[in-house]
């Protein structure tokens, strides 16, 4: 009857949006793989050919509606892998440990650029709080946590995380305190952020600044974080802080997960970063290094996220 006819019709319509709505995520994987490879293209002539033949197929397939639902996730993953180990042929082909190579495009928002998490996971103790995003920043205050992306298609070697980032130990009062819960990470290589005391200032900027002693003032809301780190150049990576480099011999490394987190439950503590930075430092035939290892040179040593050394001079509740 026309009533039974109308249910089916309504049915076949509910599988077709949702088909669509399914597939969507995978043809935009698609076209963000063929944007990246047009913004970096890499000199390797045979990694291209494998890359654009793996990713046509794909994407016939997905034209054509050859995949399940159950494989859309599964090749999406695909199409990151085959993508960012095109991204990589230059760097394993040039990077080595003096030379290391700037692979930071291949992280998704790096720095917070349009206030939002897009492409990072956050976790929390407390599952409706996700931090806050504002002024070009991320922060997480008076929870544990993990910020975390994953890369896919990655190569052996070794790889530098650096980040502009700091943490509080507690409340405001606690601004002097140089012992640090927040770990900047690659898989499962951690290192210590900076604390807030570190990047003490003599002056200020915007926002709100609590000097916790004579002439030394630190960010106590996420707008004076923001002026710390962009106006002062405050809290930048240095050889022991704000940075992990880790190596991996194995050629079945494939993904490395990357970000910063915190286990360790303080009241009123704060964790803010600005953004991150990844190097490639070459396989270990070229850096010479064979195990994981943070850099044990001169802490006072300071570097902006370029890999430019600078100096180093003298921080909410």
């Amino acid at each position: 009857d026309i009533t039974s006819a109308l249910r089916a019709l309504n049915n076949a319509m509910n599988r077709a949006k949702t088909s669509i709505e399914t597939y969507a995520p995978l043809g935009e994987a698609i076209q963000w793989s063929k944007k990246m490879a047009t913004d970096y293209p890499q000199n390797d002539v045979e990694a291209l050919s494998e890359y654009e033949t793996t990713l046509s197929i794909i994407e016939t397939d997905y034209l054509n509606g050859e995949y399940p639902h159950s494989k859309i996730s599964s090749q999406i993953t695909e199409v990151k892998t085959i993508t960012n180990s095109y991204l990589m042929a230059d760097a394993v082909a040039n990077a080595s440990e003096l030379r290391p190579k700037d692979i930071t495009h291949l992280i998704e928002n790096p720095d917070f650029a349009n206030n939002t998490l897009d492409g990072w996971t956050i976790t929390t103790n407390e599952s409706n709080y996700k931090g806050a995003v504002a002024h070009n920043c991320f922060e997480v205050w008076n929870h544990t946590f993990t910020l975390s992306q994953v890369l896919y298609g990655m190569p052996s070697g070794t790889y530098r995380l650096k980040a502009q980032a700091f943490y509080r130990n507690g409340t405001k009062d606690n601004s002097g305190s140089e012992d640090v819960n927040a770990m900047i990470y690659i898989n499962s290589t951690t290192n210590t952020i900076s604390s807030i005391s570190r990047g003490a200032n003599t002056s200020t900027s915007r926002g709100d600044w609590y000097e916790y002693a004579t002439n030394k003032n630190v960010p106590n809301d996420m707008e004076a974080a923001s002026a710390a780190f962009t106006v002062l150049k405050r809290y930048q990576p240095t050889n022991k802080i704000n940075a992990v480099t880790a190596t991996y011999d194995s050629e079945a490394i494939s993904k490395l997960t990357i970000g910063l987190k915190k286990s360790i439950a303080v009241n009123d503590d704060w964790t803010i970063v600005k953004k991150f930075q990844l190097q490639y430092l070459g396989s270990p035939e070229t850096t010479g290094i064979n195990s994981i290892e943070n850099a044990e040179e001169e802490d006072k040593e300071m570097f902006d996220l370029t890999g430019r050394r600078i100096s180093n001079s003298t921080q909410r509740q």
